[in-house]
């Protein structure tokens, strides 16, 4: 697989991903840029591993927790709309709940909210 064929099938479910982990779409793709360069820098290494896009995953989770470093922050907007590119039903109480469990994500340590949403978002066991 090239990194072309890599990054048109990998790069909707990273960006999706990133954004459940920033809570904030613009942040998700600044962090899925920043990560997709390294990849393609590193392809001869990372295209012969045989999950490359478990990797794509530790990195973004990577970048995304190496932001608590840098001078600036990523910081969740708790903006339930923004994330949603589904369609789904206008049910206000779903949406309030969805509101409130972003807002209470939001103030949550960036490592503690990347453990909830690979625990929950990606399905990963508790160890």
């Amino acid at each position: 697989m090239t990194f072309d064929e890599f990054a048109v099938a990998r790069l909707a479910s990273a960006l999706r991903f990133a954004a459940v982990l920033t809570g904030d779409p613009a942040s998700a793709e600044d962090i899925v840029q920043e990560v997709m360069i390294r990849v393609h820098e590193r392809w001869a290494a990372i295209g012969q591993l045989d999950r490359p896009d478990l990797y794509l995953r530790k990195m973004i989770v990577n970048e995304f927790l190496s932001g608590r470093r840098r001078t600036w922050r990523l910081i969740p907007s708790g903006r339930a709309a923004d994330m949603d590119t589904r369609v789904t039903p206008d049910h206000a109480a779903s949406l309030a709940d969805r509101a409130e469990l972003i807002a209470e994500l939001g103030k949550l340590p960036a490592r503690q909210r990347a453990v909830i949403v690979l625990r929950f978002y990606e399905g990963l066991p508790d160890t």
